[in-house]
């Protein structure tokens, strides 16, 4: 990442599993009007090429038909602003082409029956893009990480198993795209896209309608939102809803670190998972010009180690809900980390943190760390982990018997 304005954290991740890291996530990140025009209530100041030379390595994008071809635009297919599908990979691909050890996530809202167009496109090809022939190579097809569909009924222990980052690099499988589909006939013809993820099969996130502040912290325990509960892979929104695009002038008070790392962290902590945070105007807020506040917030969240397992129930992840309490200080928020929490109920003596089959709680240096696990009728082996090394991850799974 030499060429990024904060170009050391992903070599401190390099052993950790793809779903183990927090990423920055630019919300619309293609809504902009260095892509495509003046005309657009915009997401992001910045265009998707200063985005990811900034470091952000997450970007979600909205991909509609229309005139032909494949086309980024927010709102539908109404209005004059929208960028080439085929422009942006193409960008994307010259980047990846230049920076052999970075990886970048698409989140990739698509509508309609576009499943043949897509993988058309995504190698160099597509309908609609005839202009751009010989003009920019967009061919990312031999980037794309490719992962079989999980097989439904129990859930393996496997299903939740991903690449660590040096093996996705060192398989050159450095673009990850996920899929949530609208307006679409049949899922078959996603389905047959091993590379085209779906999205609620891995993935959740945190309620994304939200218009002011109390909004944003009402939300930042609540989990259901969208996909399964039990995905270990957890979307932070950070950002007011309620118009076509975001709000600037939210986003210079919301992005700063003490505020974005606080909300992290007490998420981190009260649903169990990891988060990555997905934010508009990323650089809203900045206090200099070379230091990037949101990246600085997913470094922080990056280099702290976690407890992180799995619920087993003989050779299958248990399927069930369990309650987690911190038993020594009962309040898994007990630090407010500067955000007012009173309506959380922490006088209360307990922060009902449930979690579903897998589960990630941070170390912190300097809280005591004690958790059990609880659910009437089961045994669990442990029923509690300690933790007073925070100097490294702990992997432990836990073994669910049926008394």
């Amino acid at each position: 990442m030499a060429t990024s304005k904060n170009p050391h954290w992903l070599a401190n991740v390099l052993d950790k599993p793809y779903d183990r890291v927090s990423w920055l996530i630019t919300h619309n990140a293609f809504n902009n009007k260095p892509d495509i025009g003046q005309n657009v209530d915009p997401n992001q100041h910045y265009g998707i090429q200063d985005q990811l030379t900034d470091g952000v390595r997450a970007l979600m994008l909205d991909i509609h038909p229309l005139d032909g071809g494949l086309r980024l635009q927010h709102g539908g297919s109404h209005g004059s602003s929208y960028a080439d599908l085929c422009e942006l990979l193409g960008r994307l691909k010259t980047f990846l082409d230049k920076h052999p050890k970075e990886i970048v996530t698409l989140y990739c809202e698509s509508y309609g029956d576009i499943a043949t167009e897509l993988e058309e496109t995504f190698k160099g090809k597509g309908p609609g893009t005839g202009d751009f022939t010989g003009r920019i190579d967009w061919n990312v097809f031999p980037y794309l990480y490719h992962r079989p569909k999980p097989r439904h009924g129990h859930e393996t222990v496997d299903r939740h198993k991903w690449p660590t980052i040096r093996e996705l690099i060192d398989s050159n499988q450095r673009l990850v795209v996920f899929r949530e589909l609208h307006d679409t006939k049949s899922t078959a013809p996603f389905d047959a896209l091993d590379w085209y993820l779906d999205q609620w099969e891995y993935t959740c996130e945190s309620p994304w309608n939200m218009k002011n502040w109390d909004d944003l912290q009402e939300n930042t325990t609540n989990i259901p939102g969208r996909g399964k509960h039990g995905a270990p892979i957890f979307t932070l929104y950070h950002q007011p809803s309620g118009t076509t695009g975001g709000s600037a002038g939210f986003a210079s008070s919301a992005n700063l670190d003490e505020y974005l790392y606080a909300r992290s962290m007490i998420a981190w902590k009260l649903t169990g998972k990891r988060p990555s945070p997905a934010v508009d105007f990323y650089r809203a807020g900045d206090k200099m010009p070379a230091q990037i506040n949101t990246l600085d917030t997913c470094e922080r969240l990056n280099k702290l180690k976690e407890v992180h397992g799995q619920l087993k129930f003989g050779s299958h992840l248990f399927g069930q809900t369990v309650h987690v309490r911190n038993v020594e200080n009962t309040r898994f928020a007990s630090r407010a980390y500067g955000l007012d929490l009173s309506k959380y109920g922490t006088t209360e003596p307990d922060q009902d943190v449930k979690v579903y089959n897998t589960f990630s709680f941070p170390l912190v240096p300097g809280e005591t760390v004690n958790y059990k696990f609880e659910l009437p009728g089961f045994e669990f082996k442990p029923d509690h982990i300690s933790v007073s090394d925070f100097s490294k991850d702990v992997n432990i799974d836990v073994l669910v018997r049926k008394l």
